[in-house]
C-alpha cells in the first residue's frame, strides 16, 4: 500500500522519542497479552453453526440457550460477581482459535491526549434512524454526540448488489474529517502494525486490495483522495461519540476477522462486557480491544465523562468486491510460524 500522503517522517527529536515510547509500549503489551491466554471449553466452529447470518445478539432466549450449550469462561451466576480483567490477555476456543485480544491503556498519556484533542473537535452528524447506536448516554446535553463513518470504499445505503458501485463515504469527503485523518495517521499506522501481527493474512490482503482499488479508481476522484489518507487495512472506521453501546453482535463483518476498537476520552468507569463468556474488561481511555465482533456478544456500560470509540471494521460485501481474501481462524502457533517465515 502506498504511504499516506500526509505521513511525514519525524525529524524533531522530542517527537521521535514520544513515538518511540509509544511503539515500545505497544510491543510490551502485545507480548504480555501473547503470554496470558484464557480458553473456552467449546469449539468456535460449533458455536458459529448455531448463529443465524444476521445474529445481532438481541434475542435473549436464543442467547440463553447458547449460554447453556456453550459454557462461559467464568461460571459466576450474576454479572456483578464477574471479576474485571485489567491485564493484557487473549481469549481462545478449546482448540486455540483466537477470539479476542485485550491491550489495556495501550496508548500513552501523551498520545491519548493528542487523539482526544482532535476527536473532541469533530462535528458528527446526529442521525436518528431507530438504530440503537443513536441512543445517547449523556449526563450533559451540551456534549458532542454522533457518528462519523470514514471509508475510501463504501456502498450507498440500500445499494449493495453485485452491480452497484463503490464510492468514498460522504463523511471522508468533508474537509474537517480529512484534517482529522491527517492527525490520526500515526495512530492508525500503529494499530495497523498490531493488526499485521494478530491477523497477518487479512492485513496483507486488505492492503493489496486497496492498492488494486487505487489503480482502478482514477475516474473517481473521491476514492483517490480518500486513499491518500487511509493508513489501515480495514474497509471502514467509525468514530462514535457519547453513544450507548448495548450488548450486541456485529452483522456486516466476517465471522473470523477482528474488529479493532480504541476507546478514548476523559471519562471514568469504562467496562466492556462479554456476556456469552461471562468476561468483563476494564475499558479505560487508550485501551485497544481486537475481537471477533461478529461472533462474540459485547457491550460497553455507561461512563462518567466524555467518551469516543474509534472502531476499525470490515464490511464483508465491500471486502468481497475489493477481492479481500476470506479470513480463517488463527492460533498462537499460526502467528508464531508466520513471524518466523
Amino acid at each position: 500500500m502506498t504511504t499516506p500522503r500526509y505521513f511525514q517522517p519525524v525529524h524533531d527529536l522530542s517527537e521521535y522519542m514520544k513515538c518511540r515510547a509509544q511503539v515500545e509500549k505497544a510491543i510490551n503489551l502485545l507480548q504480555e497479552a501473547w503470554s496470558c491466554p484464557y480458553q473456552t471449553s467449546w469449539d468456535v466452529w460449533d458455536y458459529v453453526a448455531e448463529l443465524s447470518p444476521r445474529q445481532s445478539g438481541s434475542n435473549k432466549e436464543l442467547e440463553k440457550k447458547l449460554l447453556t450449550r456453550f459454557p462461559p469462561i467464568h461460571s459466576k451466576r450474576f454479572e456483578k460477581d464477574i471479576p474485571y480483567q485489567d491485564k493484557p490477555c487473549h481469549i481462545t476456543d478449546r482448540h486455540g482459535h483466537i477470539l479476542l485480544w485485550y491491550l489495556p491503556q495501550l496508548f500513552t498519556e501523551t498520545t491519548r491526549e493528542f487523539i482526544w484533542e482532535h476527536t473532541s473537535n469533530l462535528h458528527p452528524k446526529k442521525k436518528s434512524q431507530g438504530n440503537w447506536r443513536d441512543h445517547l448516554h449523556l449526563d450533559d446535553e451540551s456534549k458532542v454526540t454522533g457518528i462519523i463513518n470514514l471509508s475510501p470504499s463504501w456502498f450507498s445505503q440500500g445499494h449493495e448488489g453485485p452491480g452497484e458501485s463503490l464510492h468514498a463515504s460522504s463523511d471522508i469527503q468533508h474537509q474537517d474529517n480529512v484534517t482529522y485523518l491527517t492527525y490520526l495517521v500515526f495512530t492508525n499506522v500503529l494499530l495497523a502494525a498490531i493488526y499485521s501481527i494478530i491477523q497477518p493474512d487479512m492485513f496483507e490482503s486488505g492492503l493489496t486490495s486497496f492498492d488494486q482499488l487505487a489503480a482502478h479508481a482514477k475516474l473517481d476522484r473521491s476514492i483517490v483522495n480518500a486513499l491518500e489518507l487511509w493508513a489501515t487495512p480495514f474497509t471502514g472506521l467509525s468514530v462514535i461519540m457519547n453513544r450507548e453501546t448495548i450488548t450486541h453482535q456485529d452483522v456486516k463483518g466476517y465471522r473470523e476477522s477482528f474488529d479493532l476498537l480504541l476507546t478514548i476520552g476523559n471519562y471514568t468507569g469504562g467496562r466492556l462486557h462479554l456476556p456469552g463468556l461471562r468476561f468483563s474488561l476494564i475499558y479505560d481511555p487508550g485501551t485497544v480491544v481486537a475481537l471477533a465482533g461478529n461472533v462474540l456478544q459485547h457491550g460497553v456500560c455507561r461512563v462518567t465523562g466524555d467518551r469516543a470509540c474509534l472502531a476499525h471494521f470490515w464490511h464483508h460485501k465491500v471486502g468481497e468486491r475489493l477481492g479481500v481474501m476470506k479470513p480463517g481462524w488463527v492460533t498462537i502457533d499460526d502467528l508464531t510460524r508466520k513471524m518466523l517465515e
